[in-house]
C-alpha cells in the first residue's frame, strides 16, 4: 500500500492521483494555520488518513487541544482513518475509542536514532496490545545499518496479528522508504512534488521510478 502525504492547503492537486490503484492519502492537518479554511476533503476519492502531527513527533502541531478540535470537525463516521500518536495523553486517545480497532493508526516517531531490535519489538508489543487497526513505528537512520534493524523488525512482525508500518527517516533512511513494503510493511509514504512533509520523505514520482526499476 502506498500513502501520499498531502498539504491540505493544496488539496486540489491530490485529485490527480486518481489514476493510481491501491493507495491512500494522508492529510497533514498540522500544516494548517488557525486562519485557514477547512479543506474540502469530501472531494477526495481515496481512503484518507487525518493526521495532526505534533512537534515532538516531527510535525508542525503546537496545540494539541486545537488539533483535537480540528480532527473533530470532520465527520469520522464517513470512514476516515485517524493517526493517533502513541505518546498522547490518555484523555486525548479516549476520544478515538469508538473507532480504535477499525480505523486508528497508532504511531510513534523516534526522531534522533533507531533503537535496538529488542527495544523496537517491545515497543511494538506494547502498542499492539491496545488493538489499533495498524501500528506505525518510524525511526531515524544514523547509519545504513539502521535500515537492516527495521527490516528485521518487519520480518518479525509479519507473524503478528496487528499489521506494522515501519521505515526510517533521514537521508540514510531512503533504502527503507523504498524497500519496506517488500520487507513486510503495510504501507510506505511519499509526498507530492515539491517540499517533503517529513524528513527524508521522497516524492511520489521518485518512489514510483524506484519501483519501476526494481520490477523492470
Amino acid at each position: 500500500m502506498l500513502c501520499i502525504s498531502v498539504d491540505p492547503r493544496k488539496i486540489e492537486r491530490s485529485l490527480s492521483f486518481e489514476a493510481l490503484s491501491n493507495y491512500m492519502l494522508e492529510l497533514r492537518l498540522d500544516l494548517l494555520a488557525r486562519s485557514d479554511p477547512l479543506p474540502p476533503i469530501s472531494s477526495l476519492k481515496a481512503p484518507t488518513i487525518l493526521t495532526y502531527r505534533t512537534i515532538s513527533q516531527g510535525g508542525k502541531g503546537d496545540d494539541l487541544r486545537w488539533g483535537l478540535d480540528l480532527l473533530r470537525s470532520f465527520p469520522w463516521e464517513k470512514g476516515y482513518f485517524l493517526d493517533v500518536e502513541f505518546p498522547w495523553p490518555r484523555w486525548v486517545k479516549e476520544t478515538f475509542l469508538p473507532f480504535w480497532e477499525e480505523r486508528v493508526i497508532l504511531s510513534m516517531h523516534i526522531l534522533d536514532h533507531t533503537p535496538s531490535l529488542d527495544e523496537l519489538k517491545s515497543l511494538f508489543i506494547t502498542m499492539a496490545d491496545t488493538h489499533p487497526r495498524l501500528v506505525k513505528i518510524v525511526t531515524y537512520a544514523n547509519c545504513v545499518e539502521d535500515n537492516l534493524t527495521i527490516k528485521r523488525l518487519l520480518r518479525w512482525a509479519s507473524q503478528k496479528e496487528t499489521k506494522l508500518i515501519s521505515f526510517t527517516m533521514g537521508p540514510l533512511g531512503l533504502i527503507s522508504r523504498v524497500m519496506c513494503i517488500n520487507w513486510g510493511s503495510y504501507m510506505t509514504y511519499a509526498c507530492q512534488s515539491g517540499a517533503p512533509l517529513a524528513e527524508g520523505q521522497i516524492s511520489l514520482h521518485t518512489l514510483l521510478e524506484f519501483w519501476e526499476e526494481d520490477h523492470g
